[in-house]
């Protein structure tokens, strides 16, 4: 359908960039990452801050260990 608009861009370059970290997080094993992305999340940090994010990351973490392995704290 064509080239987007520079708003449009602009907007789903953010969108796109945040599910990037997510996925490199997911392949790499790394936990960090993976909660960095989640605080970048628009709708995550417009309500939550840093340290219930990260709450809601570890709680996320145990409730899918079977397929998160990686994630879980030592």
């Amino acid at each position: 359908f064509g080239a987007l608009p520079p708003q449009l861009a602009a907007l789903d370059r953010r969108h796109l960039e945040i599910h990037d970290l997510a996925v490199t997080a997911l392949l790499e094993g790394d936990r960090e990452l993976a909660v960095q992305a989640l605080m970048l999340d628009p709708l995550t940090s417009a309500v939550c801050p840093p340290a219930d994010i990260r709450a809601m990351f570890d709680e996320m973490t145990v409730a899918e260990r079977d397929d998160l392995p990686s994630f879980l704290q030592p």
